[in-house]
C-alpha cells in the first residue's frame, strides 16, 4: 500500500495541506502593489526604514527617534534589562493627556477632549467610542494571554498598556521589551521569515510629492529590521491606494466633525516633517 501511486498522492496532499501558504510576492512598484488585489491577496512592497513612521511621529528614519528601534539597537549592543532601556524612559516620559497630544497636535477641540486611547487619525473609519472599544477588547485579549499586561480597575481593563504611549504596568513594560528582545535574537539567528497574513501593515500617505508609510501592524518587526540595518522592508498596504490631503479632507472623520480640514493639513505636514527626534528631545529622550 505504501508504495502505490494512490498512497504517494494522498501523502503529498496531506503534507502540502499542512504547509503554511507562501507569503505574497513582492511588487516591483507602488502602483503594482496598489493594483494587485484586496488586502489578503495584495502583493508586498519593499520600502526603506526612512519612509516608515508611527501615527504619533516617532519614525524609523535613521536620523529620527523611535522607542522600539532605539531599544532594539540597545539590545543589539548588549542591553539586557528593561530598566536600562530607552523603552523604559519612553513609557515614563511620553504620557499624553489627550488624543491631540498623542498625535503631536496642540489644538482641535474634540481631539483635546478625547483620551489618547481614543485617538483616531483622519483616515480612520471608526468613531472615537469605537476606537476606545476596540482597544479595550485588545487589552482584554492581551490580559487573558499575558496576565498583568492590562490590569483591571473596577472590573474593566484600564486603557493603559497601549504600546505607543505610557504609563504602562510593569508586566506590560517587561512584556514589550521581551518581544523586541526575542525578535532581535530570532532575526539575527534565523533571518526574517514572512508569514502569510502577518506581514507588516501600512497606510500609504503622500504630501508634496513625498511618500510616508504609517505602520498599522508589525510595530516590533519593522523597528527591529530597521535597527538591524535592513535597507528594504516588505510591507502590505492596508488600504489600496495613496492617501493625499484632498482625500483626507473629505474623509468620514472630517465629515463627522472629529477632524477640522485645516487640522488635517497640519497633521499631515507633521507626519512628513517630524522624524521623532524633536518629540524625543523635548521629552529628554534624545541627546544632540
Amino acid at each position: 500500500m505504501k508504495n502505490t501511486p494512490l498512497f504517494r498522492q494522498l501523502f503529498r496532499t496531506i503534507r502540502d495541506g499542512l504547509r503554511p501558504p507562501p507569503p505574497p510576492p513582492v511588487a516591483s512598484s507602488l502602483a503594482e502593489a496598489i493594483l494587485s488585489g484586496p488586502e489578503n491577496h495584495r502583493k508586498a512592497l519593499q520600502v526603506s526604514p526612512g519612509e516608515l513612521t508611527w501615527d504619533n511621529g516617532f519614525s524609523l528614519h535613521p536620523q529620527g527617534w523611535n522607542p522600539y528601534r532605539k531599544t532594539a539597537e540597545e539590545i543589539i549592543s548588549g542591553c539586557r534589562h528593561y530598566r536600562d532601556s530607552s523603552l523604559a524612559r519612553f513609557y515614563t516620559s511620553f504620557c499624553p493627556s489627550s488624543a491631540a497630544e498623542y498625535l503631536g497636535l496642540n489644538r482641535g477641540d474634540l481631539l483635546l477632549s478625547l483620551p489618547p486611547a481614543a485617538s483616531l487619525p483622519p483616515w480612520s473609519l471608526l468613531a472615537p467610542h469605537e476606537a476606545m472599544q476596540r482597544r479595550i477588547e485588545q487589552n482584554r485579549k492581551e490580559e487573558r494571554e499575558h496576565p498583568g499586561c492590562a490590569p483591571s480597575s473596577g472590573g474593566a481593563p484600564e486603557l493603559l498598556g497601549l504600546n505607543r504611549f505610557g504609563p504602562v504596568s510593569g508586566t506590560k513594560a517587561s512584556f514589550e521589551f521581551s518581544r523586541i528582545q526575542r525578535l532581535v535574537s530570532s532575526i539575527q539567528s534565523e533571518g526574517y521569515c514572512r508569514d502569510r497574513g502577518k506581514d507588516i501593515k501600512v497606510i500609504a500617505l503622500t504630501w508634496k510629492s513625498e511618500i510616508r508609510y504609517v505602520v498599522q501592524g508589525g510595530l516590533h518587526r519593522s523597528a527591529v529590521l530597521a535597527a538591524l540595518g535592513v535597507q528594504e522592508i516588505p510591507v502590505i498596504l492596508k488600504i489600496s491606494g495613496l492617501i493625499d490631503l484632498s482625500l483626507l479632507q473629505t474623509s468620514p472623520a472630517v465629515k463627522s466633525g472629529y477632524w477640522p480640514p485645516d487640522l488635517v493639513e497640519e497633521y499631515l505636514a507633521f507626519l512628513f516633517t517630524e522624524t521623532g527626534w524633536n518629540r524625543a528631545s523635548r521629552l529628554g529622550l534624545a541627546q544632540p
